[in-house]
C-alpha cells in the first residue's frame, strides 16, 4: 500500500477539509469513519477499492493508496497539486499554532526514553487499550485551542508565546542545571520557581476548576458590583456632588483587557439601566491566568524552595497536573488545594525521575540534594499520582496502575472526546458574541 503524504499538520479541521475535497474529487463515498483521542482513520470507496485518509498528532495527514492503482494516485495527486494553496496551506497562515501544549516538552524530556515518554491514561474506551504506551513528546500533553483566542476577527496564539518567552524559555537551563546537580543562581531558583507556578495554573484540570467556581460565583459578584455603582450615583445625584474617581483607575492596568464590561443602558421613561456582561470561558480564564502570573507572582519570595532527591529504587513520576498544593498531616493524611502562600502547606514539582523541587511555606527547607526517606518518598509518589488528571508519565510503571487504577468507561470517553473537539468552535463564538455586544 502506497502513502501520500498530505499535510505535516494534524488539524482535524484542515482533515475535513481535505476528506470532502477527495470525496468529491474522486467521486468515493466514506463507507466509514473512524475516530480515537490521537488518530482518524477514514475509508474512502472509490470504485472498487478503498483509500484510508488517516491522521496522526505526531505526523500529520496522509493517504493510504492501494497497490497498482497508479490511476487512482494519479488523481490524488493532481487534487493535491490544485487545492495546494486553497486549503493544504491554512494550518501554517501566520504559524498558528492550534496544538496547544500545557506541558512543556522541555519539561517532559526528563522522562523520555529514546525520544517517548510512557503514559498511563486514566480514561480508556475499553479493556483492550494497554495500560502504558510510549508517545513522542510532541503527541501527548497538549489540547487544541486550548489558548488561542479570537481577537476582533482574527484567532491568536500571542498567549502561547507569552508563556513561552515568560517562563518556558527562561527556566530551560535551571531545569537542567537542576537535573544535572549543578549549582542554582538566585535568577536560575526565580526562573525555575516562575516555571512552577506557571504550571499550576495553565493546565486543563485548573481551567474546570475556575470555570466551575465562577460559574457558581460570578452571579453573585456581578449584582454586588451593580449595586456598589448604583449606590455612589445615587448618592452624588441626592447630594450634588461630583463622583469621586480614584486616580489609580485611569492608568493602564491588567483589567483593561478582563472580558467583563459594566454598560448604562437608557429606557423610554429617562431612567437608566445597568447592564453586566462576560465572556465566561477561555478568554476570561487566559486573562485571570496573566494576572497571577504578572502580579500575584510577584509575592511569592525565592526562598524556602529545595531539591528533594528520590531514595535508591524508587522514581518521581509526573502528570498532566504536575504543580502539586497540599497540606500534610501528622495522621498521615493530606488534602489537595492549599495556596502558594498558606503557612506550613507543602508545594511539589517533580523536575526529573529523581529530583522534586519542593516549598514546605514559610518553614526553613532541608538541604538540597536531601535524599527523601523511603516511607515518606512512597507518600509522595502516591500524592503524585493521586493528584493526575487524565495522564500519568513515569519510566517505572512499577504500582501505579494500584494506586490509581484507570477507568474504563466508553461513554465517559467518548463525550470527552466530543468536548475537546468541540472546544474551539464554542469559545470562538464565546469571544466573538461578546466583542460584537450582542
Amino acid at each position: 500500500m502506497a502513502t501520500i503524504e498530505l499535510s505535516e499538520h494534524a488539524d482535524w479541521k484542515l482533515f475535513e477539509r481535505v476528506a470532502y475535497k477527495l470525496e468529491h474529487g474522486l467521486g468515493g463515498f466514506w463507507k466509514e469513519k473512524n475516530d480515537g483521542l490521537d488518530q482518524r482513520y477514514w475509508d474512502l470507496a472509490v470504485g472498487d477499492q478503498t483509500l484510508t485518509l488517516h491522521l496522526e498528532h505526531y505526523l500529520g495527514i496522509s493517504l493510504y493508496v492501494p497497490d497498482h492503482t497508479d490511476e487512482i494516485a494519479q488523481r490524488v495527486n493532481a487534487l493535491v497539486k490544485q487545492n495546494n494553496a486553497s486549503f493544504f496551506m491554512e494550518a501554517v497562515v501566520s504559524e498558528l499554532r492550534r496544538d496547544n501544549h500545557f506541558i512543556p516538552k522541555l519539561y517532559l524530556k526528563n522522562w523520555a526514553q529514546d525520544g517517548k515518554v510512557l503514559s498511563y491514561r486514566l480514561l480508556v474506551p475499553h479493556q483492550k487499550v494497554p495500560l502504558w504506551k510510549a508517545y513522542p513528546l510532541k503527541a501527548i500533553a497538549f489540547r487544541q485551542d486550548l489558548y488561542t483566542y479570537t481577537l476582533g476577527d482574527q484567532v491568536t496564539n500571542e498567549f502561547e508565546h507569552w508563556l513561552d518567552s515568560e517562563f518556558e524559555s527562561p527556566a530551560a537551563e535551571a531545569v537542567q542545571r537542576v537535573v544535572q546537580e549543578k549549582q542554582l543562581s538566585r535568577n536560575d531558583w526565580k526562573r525555575l520557581i516562575s516555571f512552577a507556578l506557571c504550571q499550576d495554573l495553565r493546565t486543563p484540570a485548573h481551567m474546570r476548576k475556575f470555570l466551575e467556581r465562577l460559574h457558581k460565583t460570578l452571579p453573585e459578584m456581578m449584582n454586588q458590583t451593580i449595586d456598589r455603582c448604583i449606590t455612589r450615583l445615587t448618592h452624588a445625584a441626592v447630594h450634588g456632588t461630583p463622583l469621586e474617581i480614584n486616580p489609580k483607575a485611569l492608568q493602564p492596568s491588567s483589567f483593561d483587557n478582563c472580558p467583563f464590561r459594566l454598560t448604562s443602558v437608557p429606557e423610554p421613561d429617562g431612567t437608566h439601566t445597568f447592564k453586566a456582561e462576560a465572556a465566561v470561558g477561555r478568554r476570561i480564564w487566559l486573562w485571570q491566568m496573566r494576572m497571577l502570573l504578572t502580579e500575584t507572582i510577584k509575592k511569592i519570595e525565592p526562598k524556602g524552595w529545595t531539591i528533594l532527591h528520590a531514595p535508591q529504587g524508587i522514581t518521581w513520576p509526573t502528570s498532566d497536573n504536575p504543580l502539586i498544593r497540599v497540606g500534610m498531616y501528622h495522621d498521615g493524611s493530606y488534602k489537595f488545594g492549599t495556596g502558594w502562600k498558606s503557612d506550613k502547606a507543602d508545594i511539589l514539582l517533580p523536575i526529573s525521575p529523581k529530583h522534586l523541587l519542593h516549598c514546605n511555606v514559610g518553614q526553613r527547607p532541608v538541604l538540597r540534594g536531601t535524599i527523601v526517606d523511603r516511607e515518606l518518598a512512597q507518600t509522595i509518589r502516591r500524592i503524585i499520582v493521586q493528584h493526575a488528571d487524565q495522564y500519568i508519565f513515569s519510566i517505572d510503571p512499577a504500582d501505579i496502575a494500584e494506586l490509581r487504577p484507570r477507568v474504563v468507561d466508553s461513554q465517559q470517553h467518548t463525550e470527552e472526546l466530543q468536548n475537546w473537539k468541540n472546544w474551539g468552535h464554542e469559545q470562538d463564538q464565546i469571544e466573538k458574541k461578546f466583542a460584537s455586544g450582542s
